[in-house]
């Protein structure tokens, strides 16, 4: 097969059965590795196979390498093999299996964030049902993303809130969208500085900063958290802080009922689909929620499962 195929994504995986290595080549990888990669790489030996995810056709590729090979290869090796194959199909970037999970900074494999804000309508909704939060009860609070992105998520709450706040370092960017909220709905925002000396008033937070986990410190007793950029700092934070606090944190999807690795759904949208595209890319750009309802519906995305952080357990 040619680079001429038309495909939308690369899959990458390790040689999935051991082989038999004749004696010379192991010789050389032995002793004469540099050169036994390089000559790897002037080759550039693989399988590849036409794979139909999510209604599209992408293509799966093969290494010559085993999992166990891999690790004994230097990494910028690996790196320029793969970055080799990208360039035979002019695609910029690929899914990797877990035993390549080393490279996912390098071939941009952190984009599952996407699906939080495409599913968070749906996941607002569970998460206010299964928690028996009476939407009269529901003071909302956001706490900012630093970027466009916020105003995804704004347009949505905009439909269930009766109360919010905006947590942000910057004030002055929000005071016309404030002024304008207000005019057309009579709804008046509050808007609370990050360096916030006191608890931040309101119940149900969705927080878009992957960054700052000390803001959870200011939040109210038992409060209800979706946090769409939840990270292992934050965890650790949590851990020993705010046990009190019920956090939805990520949630498992069916595309067209079928489970999927969200990193995959994600590089499958990302090529896919150009409105995507620019929002995982560009911070000065946003989807609207009648865009956001399009996209799941187009691909046929659902909430499988809630994933919930509580007193440092996982449950429904």
């Amino acid at each position: 097969m040619s680079g001429k195929v038309c495909i939308k994504f690369i899959i990458v995986r390790p040689l999935q059965s051991e082989r038999v290595v004749p004696f010379l080549e192991k010789l050389m990888r032995k002793y004469r590795r540099k050169r036994y990669q390089q000559k790897m790489l002037e080759k550039l030996p693989y399988k590849e196979t036409v794979v139909t995810v999510m209604g599209r056709q992408g293509l799966e590729v093969e290494l010559p390498f085993t999992g166990a090979e891999l690790r004994e290869m230097e990494k910028s090796c690996i790196e320029n093999y793969i970055q080799r194959i990208l360039d035979v199909y002019d695609i910029s970037g690929c899914y990797l299996d877990n035993e390549l999970s080393m490279l996912k900074h390098k071939f941009n494999m952190e984009k599952k964030w996407i699906l939080n804000y495409l599913l968070f309508e749906e996941g607002l909704q569970l998460f206010i049902k299964e928690n028996k939060i009476a939407s009269g009860s529901a003071k909302f609070v956001i706490i900012d993303s630093g970027d466009k992105k916020i105003q995804s998520i704004m347009e949505t709450i905009l439909n269930y809130a009766n109360y919010l706040t905006i947590v942000t370092c910057r004030l002055e960017y929000f005071k016309k969208i404030v002024d304008a909220v207000y005019e057309e709905t009579g709804l008046l925002i509050n808007l609370e500085s990050y360096d916030v000396k006191r608890k931040i008033y309101g119940n149900v937070i969705v927080n878009l900063d992957k960054e700052d986990y000390r803001v959870y410190s200011m939040l109210e007793e038992n409060s209800y958290v979706i946090d769409l950029q939840f990270t292992d700092n934050k965890l650790n934070y949590l851990t020993s802080r705010r046990r009190d606090l019920i956090i939805l944190y990520d949630y498992s999807i069916l595309v067209d009922d079928e489970e999927l690795d969200k990193e995959l759904i994600a590089e499958v949208l990302l090529r896919d689909n150009w409105k995507i595209s620019r929002f995982i890319k560009r911070v000065d750009t946003a989807l609207s929620a009648d865009e956001m309802n399009g996209i799941v519906n187009c691909y046929k995305l659902k909430i499988r499962k809630l994933e919930v952080y509580s007193n440092i357990k996982t449950c429904m």
